[in-house]
Formats: C-alpha cells, sequence, structure tokens
C-alpha cells in the first residue's frame, strides 16, 4: 500500500502530457505536519498534492468499505475541517467546504416512462418481446 504513490509517479513520468504531475501524485499520502509517508510536508510540498490529499482522503471517508460504511458528505466535510492545518493544508480545506455549499443535489434520476426498454423495444420492433417473433 505504501508504494503505489511512488509507482503511480513513475508510471505518470513516461506520458509527457501528465508528467508535471507525478510530483504531486507521489506525495499525495503526504500531511500538511510532514507525518505522511515520506516525512515532506507545508510548503515542500505542491500545490496539487494539497488538493489530491484533500480529494483522496473525502474519497476515502466517503466510500463504503467492507469493514464500515461510508460517512456522510457532511462528516467526511467536518472531519477535513477538523484537521486543516495538520492534516490538511487549510486554505484547500477551507475550498472545499466553499465548493461543496455550492453543489446541488442532483435530482433522484428518474427517466420518463418512453426511455423504458419496453417502449424502446416497441417503437424498434413492434412488439415488447425481447425475443423476435417468428
Amino acid at each position: 500500500m505504501r508504494r503505489h504513490p511512488r509507482l503511480s509517479a513513475r508510471l505518470l513520468q513516461r506520458f509527457e502530457f501528465v508528467s508535471a504531475q507525478a510530483r504531486a501524485v507521489e506525495l499525495h499520502h503526504e500531511r500538511m505536519d510532514g507525518a505522511g509517508y515520506y516525512g515532506v510536508g507545508g510548503d515542500d510540498l505542491p500545490l496539487a498534492s494539497h488538493f489530491l490529499i484533500v480529494a483522496d482522503s473525502f474519497d476515502a471517508m466517503t466510500t463504503d468499505r467492507p469493514y464500515r460504511a461510508g460517512l456522510s458528505h457532511e462528516a467526511a466535510l467536518t472531519e477535513i475541517e477538523r484537521n486543516a492545518g495538520t492534516q490538511f493544508h487549510p486554505t484547500v480545506a477551507t475550498s472545499l467546504r466553499r465548493g461543496a455549499a455550492w453543489r446541488r443535489p442532483s435530482p433522484p434520476c428518474s427517466r420518463p416512462r418512453s426511455w423504458t426498454s419496453s417502449a424502446v423495444l416497441r417503437r424498434s420492433t413492434g412488439s415488447t418481446s425481447p425475443v423476435p417473433e417468428s
């Protein structure tokens, strides 16, 4: 697990269009206070790393795992704010909160009845049966 940041960075270095971001990816498990995998922190981290650190942490907190349910978005944002300045860059942590405030929840996905598979089949074949009639 601890090797994946360096391995990912080495992979990115092979591609010119993303090679400039390899260092940021390599350091995405660091902390603002320098207590991460490699002991790099604060201003020694590229700004892009700070964004990756917050994004990766938010994703890890809100995603269900086999051993625990994911946190709600609000709980994850609160945790990130609580650790701003130690684990996370304070400005980046605040930016995530502000960005989340602008995000409006998506309405539930509801398709018009005409988009149902049986309606599509009826229009294309004249039948609701997925098996062609002989």
